[in-house]
């Protein structure tokens, strides 16, 4: 997997001037871009922990590509693939007679 820095480039907030000047503000719009850029896509990680707790056991209310756990394994929602919770069943087909003599 590779990883990348969390933005191509770092956005810096500098201390605002004491009068308007539209480069500044020009500048702050676009650090603020790429700012909101990088909460909405964080991109790949890299690392050699995770602990991920509280995890769903049923994909019922998650979105594509969201994780959950079933059984002890951790699971990708996907379309066409459902996990939804109580889908466990039992049926009954005749009757069985055991004689013990």
């Amino acid at each position: 997997m590779v990883s990348r820095p969390i933005a191509p480039t770092k956005p810096t907030f500098l201390s605002p001037p004491f009068s308007y000047d539209a480069g500044y503000f020009g500048n702050l719009s676009a650090n603020l871009n790429i700012l909101v850029a990088q909460i909405e896509n964080p991109g790949l990680v890299k690392t050699s922990n995770l602990n991920i707790t509280n995890l769903l056991n049923n994909d019922t209310t998650l979105a594509v590509g969201d994780v959950f756990e079933v059984d002890g394994f951790l699971k990708v929602s996907r379309i066409g693939n459902p996990h939804v919770a109580g889908n466990v069943g039992t049926v009954s087909v005749g009757s069985v007679t055991v004689t013990i003599s």
